[in-house]
């Protein structure tokens, strides 16, 4: 067994070993979400072959982006952990208009946000 999975309850480590498919995980405060996100992160690099540049991580904060950063960081290589795409819903979703959609001219997401 993984020694990512050392420490979590049945309901992270259920999380933890999802295979296929999104993951949406919804806790109460201090209930180990973010343990939980790092831990199947690494577990599908380690276990399912997933590239972590094939990953994507959502949270609402920046706050909280650092700290799934530098918990990853500390359980798979920082050089692995930077290819992880970890973001706000705002900041990918400014990032696809502004790289993915075609215009005419520059487009900027931020000016639609005040």
């Amino acid at each position: 067994m993984s020694k990512l999975l050392d420490g979590l309850n049945p309901s992270q480590r259920e999380a933890v070993m999802h295979e296929t498919g999104p993951l949406l995980i919804i806790a109460g405060p201090g209930s180990g979400k973010t343990r939980t996100v790092v831990h199947s992160i690494a577990y599908a690099i380690e276990n399912f072959g997933v590239a972590p540049g094939g990953i994507v991580a959502f949270t609402f904060t920046n706050k909280a982006i650092s700290e799934l950063k530098d918990r990853l960081s500390k359980i798979v290589s920082p050089d692995i952990a930077k290819d992880v795409w970890i973001s706000t819903f705002h900041s990918f979703c400014g990032h696809v208009i502004n790289t993915d959609v075609e215009k005419p001219e520059p487009f900027n997401f931020r000016y639609l946000s005040r």
